[in-house]
């Protein structure tokens, strides 16, 4: 039997979808296949992943789905507040034009998540309805936007505040380990870094000051695992083999130093030498602090230095070795594009 196209007096089809993101992380009963937005977006913090996902109907009724990652986790005791606050800000500037007008507003959970919900009137016949949670490092919002004057015929096809209702509470999480071992890894390039590596998600990128070395550039995932790839070029190339061996033997004793000053116990799980077309480095796994296992790959090219990394929880005694998987995954996935002639 055909799916009933939406009327005015039954503004969604009867047998909404189920949609799946496992990038997002998400699922959530649509009407209709929705449209998907993904860009980066500058901020002071770098440039932050925004992803949009909606689903217009010919009714004037509109669902959505939108989320984006920050370098940092949100939900400390310190930063979930003013990550909602900042987010309840956002959604109202982005319709200002619409001249909103808050007339519903409550503290809620979304799957044990913090979040706000926000009920809108907008000028002429115009309503939304939104939930925004922060979960880890991301901000979700799923959001129905309605006409504001209620339908000739009521029942429960074409309630509006049903209707949003219903949508709202079909959005479930999904939990990161189960999302990034289902997801369809994506590759990511850097034309500036020369290299190649998949995520199991869009990255967020960013450079920071390194010290006297100059910029760190940075391109970082945060799901099951914490996913880094960096690199940093130096003023001088190293002059020969012993002068490489000498810079990855300072940056491992800086990087040990660091967790120390940082007050992480560590203990060195396995350390060996490595190389990536003919580049040498050095492969070096470490136990820290929380139970979680730090694997770093290291590489050497001219005056260049990448660290590929992953940090992530140690597997349970007798179950798969799956934050592993993922790990290794990530970091052997790493490939060179084209590369400046060895001397």
């Amino acid at each position: 039997m055909a799916q009933q196209a939406p009327t005015a007096q039954n503004p969604t089809p009867a047998t909404p979808k189920e949609y799946v993101s496992t990038e997002g992380r998400f699922k959530v009963l649509f009407p209709d296949t929705p449209n998907e937005f993904h860009e980066l977006v500058d901020s002071s913090m770098g440039k932050l992943p925004f992803h949009m996902f909606t689903c217009p109907l010919p009714s004037n009724v509109s669902f959505h789905v939108f989320y984006m990652d920050y370098p940092i986790d949100l939900e400390s005791a310190d930063l979930v507040k003013k990550a909602l606050d900042s987010a309840r800000a956002g959604s109202l500037k982005r319709i200002a034009k619409e001249e909103p007008r808050v007339i519903k507003e409550a503290d809620i959970t979304v799957d044990g998540h913090a979040g706000k919900f926000l009920q809108v009137e907008l000028k002429g016949d115009g309503m939304t309805r939104m939930r925004y949670f922060v979960a880890a490092n991301r901000v979700y919002v799923v959001a129905v936007g309605t006409p504001k004057t209620k339908p000739k015929v009521v029942d429960a096809t074409n309630d509006y505040e049903t209707i949003a209702t219903q949508f709202m509470d079909s959005f479930k999480t999904i939990a990161p380990l189960e999302a990034d071992m289902s997801a369809s890894w994506k590759e990511f390039s850097s034309p500036e870094g020369r290299f190649k590596i998949q995520f199991p998600g869009m990255p967020q990128q960013s450079s920071l000051p390194a010290g006297s070395s100059g910029l760190m550039h940075i391109a970082s995932y945060q799901s099951s695992a914490l996913y880094n790839a960096m690199y940093l070029d130096y003023h001088e190339t190293p002059k020969d083999k012993i002068a490489i061996i000498e810079l990855l033997d300072n940056l491992r004793l800086g990087e040990l130093d660091l967790l120390a000053k940082q007050g992480m116990n560590f203990k060195i799980l396995s350390e060996s030498t490595t190389s990536l077309d003919g580049y040498p480095g050095r492969y070096l796994e470490l136990e820290i602090s929380d139970n979680q296992i730090y694997r770093r790959k290291m590489l050497v090219v001219k005056n260049r230095v990448y660290i590929i990394m992953a940090t992530a929880p140690r597997d349970e005694t007798n179950t798969p070795d799956r934050y592993e998987a993922l790990s290794l995954r990530f970091i052997n996935s790493f490939s060179f594009m084209a590369q400046p002639a060895k001397e």
